[in-house]
């Protein structure tokens, strides 16, 4: 304890900061002596406490957290819910108010403690209770389960979090973190939990670790199997490190030889010298061994997580990978448009969805209404309200006339929508109509009818007509529309939208391909994806200063992205020059992004991370000028790299041997044809 005070009295001096004792506290074991206390109180002047204590905004308890632990966080959300009027709020308002401030109450317990089921579910509730309102202190009916509501909205849900998936996430960071890093944290649950001998991811879990250890262990094995060892100093465990991509090469073996064996050592004189252990391998799994580049460098190996383009670790992918990915569909998406209110697009939701309180679908809930509608006194259903009513056919008919669209009457309204959503193709005024006006007239309609049923006001075709209008107005003016087409211009003289932005106007640009210098050569690689992923070729072919063809080839890489592609060229290109002795090379390649990565200017993606080392390695040979080109000028690299992904064939060429049909391309480019480029200025 003295030691302790001796500490806190230097950290005192030399930070100028003061321990507040009467906010400070101290806990012992159960089994130490009233007398005991007392001496430590006097010496500390802090006062006893017992467990649980709450630290940092967090419960701090022994054993596994119970469910009143936890009661702080409720009562914090139901005083939010207090303060706000859920009836002077729209879907759209309260939606919001659930995804970012409801929903990150709990999160920040969430990330060092396990909380129960029971407070998630019970959090969720009082989240669905505000979602769907309340009528004369009861709640209204739930019309989804919260599930589906955490559904992405493209999957017909509302893009709520779900707190169960969120808690797994957060446990995939902790086990993520431990083994990333080498913190005091790290240092200390491996002397605790871990073993003296063996690999991190053997340890078994045990009845005496800690609930967080627990935690930790459930999603071992997701985290292990999504997340790669990238190569680079050879250091990590040949058997039990995921380094292939493919899961770690113990995994349905028993009695390994060498387990404590790393990939550092099964490479000699840059080859793999599998002899050893080619015993405990598969054919399969020794084929993929040798198809990996054995390239070592003095840099440390690292980890990458392989659902994040990027290799980084993030709560978000990591959920997304959990979950269930349900279909996409298109006609959730177009509802969620940016200049939509969002109050709009919760309306068309519940309206795709037939979850909108009309007699036909309440009868389908046992609750009988008389069915008639407030305009043409027809029995009142969905398909009536928004199409067949005759003034929803009069109001679908008018604005159909005045973007001079003509179709013919749909059954349902979601044929009705989808025939306006297939002209939705472009970023015009018109095109942004056909995509928005949809659910501006199911909503005025949806409106209008409540208004007639309610307050037994009527509203004529035209005022119905005009209140569309001017909805599309003021979306107008909040977010201004392109002039793209005549049409749009047509729509603008008609007074159907205030004003409309101009496109940014073209600039003409002469551009041609170059000779390189003398004593150089010219590298042009190019890649192809057909479909990205999907079947994949590089080309790419050597020039001399006078533009005349050297080497050429066309490889097919199988299937792999289109940056994956354009890597393997370069790669490729460079190893040709290698080995053809051209120690001055001018290189060009048409994607600037992958120039950044080279050049390191942006982060490498990790799919490409070894091709890239090998590329900068190879660029220290050569005295090289790497450079961007337009794609008019790669015209001939891109012709191989298509020959090549689309035939699944690779070919060597020279200037007797070069394919027919790119000839011409190479001679347009000796010559130096010039090719018109537009650059787009505001």
């Amino acid at each position: 304890i003295k030691e302790m005070l001796d500490f806190l009295a230097i950290y005192q001096e030399g930070t100028g900061q003061r321990v507040n004792k009467s906010k400070s506290s101290f806990l012992t074991s159960s089994k130490c002596s009233a007398a005991r206390l007392r001496s430590i109180t006097t010496w500390l002047g802090f006062k006893h406490c017992k467990l649980p204590i709450r630290y940092l905004g967090c419960m701090i308890s022994k054993g596994r957290p119970a469910r009143r632990h936890f009661q702080h966080l409720i009562d914090k959300l139901r005083l939010k819910l207090a303060g706000w009027k859920t009836k002077l709020l729209s879907p759209g308002g309260r939606a919001i108010l659930i995804k970012h401030v409801l929903s990150a109450i709990p999160k920040y317990a969430m990330a060092v403690l396990e909380l129960p089921k029971s407070v998630l579910r019970q959090i969720e509730q009082l989240m669905a209770s505000f979602f769907w309102g309340e009528a004369a202190g009861k709640e209204k009916r739930h019309w989804r389960r919260w599930r589906d509501l955490c559904k992405p909205v493209e999957e017909d849900g509302l893009g709520f979090q779900s707190l169960e998936e969120i808690a797994a996430g957060f446990a995939c960071k902790l086990w993520w973190r431990f083994r990333t890093s080498s913190t005091l944290w790290f240092r200390f649950l491996l002397a605790k939990h871990g073993k003296r001998e063996g690999h991190i991811t053997q340890i078994q879990e045990t009845t005496n670790g800690s609930a967080t250890w627990k935690r930790m262990l459930r999603c071992r094995a997701f985290v292990e199997e999504n997340s790669q060892w990238m190569i680079a100093g050879g250091t990590c465990s040949f058997w039990f490190d995921n380094w292939l991509g493919s899961g770690a090469l113990a995994v349905g073996k028993v009695n390994l030889p060498s387990p404590s064996l790393t990939i550092r050592e099964c490479i000699s004189e840059g080859g793999w010298d599998l002899a050893p252990i080619e015993g405990a391998l598969s054919s399969v799994e020794i084929q993929q061994i040798r198809s990996f580049p054995p390239f070592l460098s003095n840099e440390k190996d690292f980890l990458i997580w392989q659902p994040n383009p990027n290799g980084e670790f993030s709560i978000k992918s990591a959920v997304l990978r959990r979950r269930h990915q349900g279909a996409s569909l298109l006609s959730r998406t177009l509802i969620w448009d940016q200049r939509l209110p969002r109050k709009i697009s919760i309306f068309m939701w519940r309206l795709l969805n037939a979850l909108l309180p009309l007699p036909d679908i309440l009868s389908k809930f046992g609750f009988h209404l008389p069915s008639k509608c407030v305009f043409c006194n027809h029995v009142e259903t969905l398909e009536h309200v928004f199409l067949t009513c005759e003034v929803a056919t009069a109001v679908w008919h008018r604005l159909g006339l005045l973007l001079h669209f003509r179709t013919d009457r749909a059954d349902e309204i979601l044929m009705q929508l989808q025939n306006w959503w297939m002209h939705s193709s472009g970023n015009g005024f018109v095109a942004n109509c056909y995509r928005l006006l949809p659910a501006l007239i199911c909503w005025a309609l949806w409106k209008f009818r409540n208004l007639a049923y309610f307050e037994g006001v009527v509203t004529p075709v035209h005022v119905i007509f005009n209140h569309i209008v001017k909805e599309l107005q003021l979306i107008a003016r909040a977010t201004p529309f392109t002039c793209s087409t005549p049409e749009d211009k047509r729509c603008w003289t008609q007074g159907l939208v205030p004003f409309l932005k101009q496109p940014p106007r073209a600039r003409l640009r002469i551009i041609r391909w170059m000779v390189p210098p003398m004593g150089y050569v010219k590298l042009n690689v190019d890649g192809s994806s057909l479909g990205n992923p999907g079947d994949a070729g590089g080309g790419g072919l050597i020039r001399d200063s006078e533009g005349r063809l050297l080497y050429g080839f066309s490889t097919f890489y199988g299937w792999q992205t289109n940056m994956s592609a354009e890597a393997m060229a370069l790669l490729e290109g460079l190893q040709l020059c290698k080995s053809h002795g051209f120690p001055h090379v001018e290189i060009e390649i048409d994607s600037l992004t992958l120039l950044k990565v080279v050049r390191r200017e942006m982060k490498c993606p990790w799919r490409i991370w070894g091709v890239v080392c090998h590329i900068r390695h190879l660029l220290e040979d050569f005295t090289s000028v790497l450079h961007h080109c337009y794609r008019e000028l790669n015209a001939v690299a891109d012709s191989l790299a298509k020959l090549a992904s689309t035939s699944r064939a690779s070919s060597s060429y020279c200037a007797t041997s070069f394919p027919r049909d790119i000839r011409g391309l190479l001679q347009l480019d000796r010559v130096s044809y010039p090719y018109i480029r537009r650059q787009w200025k505001p």
